[in-house]
């Protein structure tokens, strides 16, 4: 009777200490100045503050309509983070956010515009 209300004790603390981890969204777009339109062929880097790169995505493509330009990343932890946009021809735009605590469900970063492109992005 009594390691079964061990076990049971320590499962609790595990699941509550589980519970405390949250998935976060980092949300944003890059577009082109020009036309105000999302790009193609963007890379997109997540990175904690001190340029430790987390993870990586493209952002959609022209055929996703109004949706063109924008990168989704997930994250669990509370700090601040870079988000830099590649692409090839451009050069390299960075963004700031901040996971200020546990109850925000997202951060929506602010638009990144290119400004002078020194080239048509293709791939």
């Amino acid at each position: 009777m009594y390691k079964c209300i061990v076990i049971l004790f320590l499962s609790m603390t595990f699941y509550y200490a589980e519970a405390k981890e949250y998935d976060h969204v980092v949300q944003g777009y890059v577009i082109d100045n020009m036309t105000g339109n999302g790009m193609d062929s963007i890379h997109v880097i997540l990175m904690t503050n001190d340029s430790t790169v987390i993870a990586r995505t493209t952002a959609l493509p022209k055929v996703a309509g109004e949706l063109a330009g924008m990168y989704q990343f997930t994250i669990r932890k509370v700090g601040k983070y870079i988000v830099k946009a590649k692409c090839e021809g451009y050069e390299d735009g960075y963004m700031d956010c901040e996971l200020r605590n546990n109850r925000e469900a997202a951060i929506l970063v602010k638009k990144y515009v290119w400004q002078k492109p020194l080239m048509t992005c293709q791939r």
